[in-house]
């Protein structure tokens, strides 16, 4: 985002905070997964193996979440790099995009499906200052126009590179790369989701240890200045 984009968020979420106290997240994916579809997640890739084969499942849990209070669903795409689906599903880098896409695409449809069964969609068209993300591919920052709650916001997940590994490094952080590898890692899956005109936040999940902290820092510290460098050449 740019400066002024970013200003315009921050502002957004002050009002949000200040009308309402306490944002409720949705809880756990993988594990409510294999108690709502009766499986176990033991691959590799985890959750992020079920937005290959039931992508279903994902939007029913999305679903399920904001049916039960839930402001923001975080898509499926914590477990998903382009490197494990290289090395576990045998995907390219565009084959990858569109699934980190499709995790994207189904959060969005969970979130139309629920403003229209509980008829929201119809306070946003009879309010010629509010735009409806019922029908718009579009992020949205506020109340619903009627007050009754937040509209449901999608936060982009992205987890440690300890996920990728697999050996339950996410939550010991011992990792055997520099500072630069790990905000090389971050980088290209930071940017596709961050681009995507449904993704309100970014959650950069279950980070371990300082070095991944500093990596990340760094990682949104340049993107932020290659945003503003690029507007102002524009």
């Amino acid at each position: 985002f740019s400066s002024k984009m970013t200003q315009q968020i921050h502002k957004k979420f002050e009002d949000i905070f200040r009308d309402q106290k306490i944002i409720f997240l949705d809880g756990a994916l993988s594990t409510y997964l294999e108690a709502s579809f009766n499986v176990v997640l033991d691959t590799p890739m985890w959750s992020a193996q079920t937005l290959i084969e039931n992508p279903s499942w994902i939007q029913k849990v999305h679903s399920d979440y904001l049916e039960a209070g839930a402001d923001i669903i975080t898509t499926a795409s914590y477990q998903a790099t382009y490197e494990g689906y290289y090395e576990f599903c045998g995907l390219n880098f565009e084959e990858s995009n569109k699934v980190f896409q499709k995790s994207v695409d189904l959060a969005a449809e969970a979130v139309q499906l629920f403003l229209h069964s509980h008829n929201y969609s119809s306070s946003f068209s009879s309010s010629s200052n509010s735009p409806d993300p019922s029908s718009h591919k579009r992020r949205y920052y506020g109340f619903l126009p009627d007050h009754s709650r937040l509209c449901p916001m999608i936060a982009a997940s992205i987890g440690p590179y300890g996920a990728y590994l697999h050996d339950g490094s996410e939550y010991k952080g011992k990792y055997s790369i520099s500072d630069q590898e790990l905000v090389n890692f971050h980088r290209k899956k930071f940017n596709f989701l961050r681009k995507q005109k449904e993704v309100s936040l970014v959650a950069f999940e279950t980070v371990p240890c300082l070095q991944e902290l500093r990596a990340i820092l760094q990682l949104l510290h340049q993107e932020h200045n290659n945003n503003n460098n690029n507007n102002n050449n524009n």
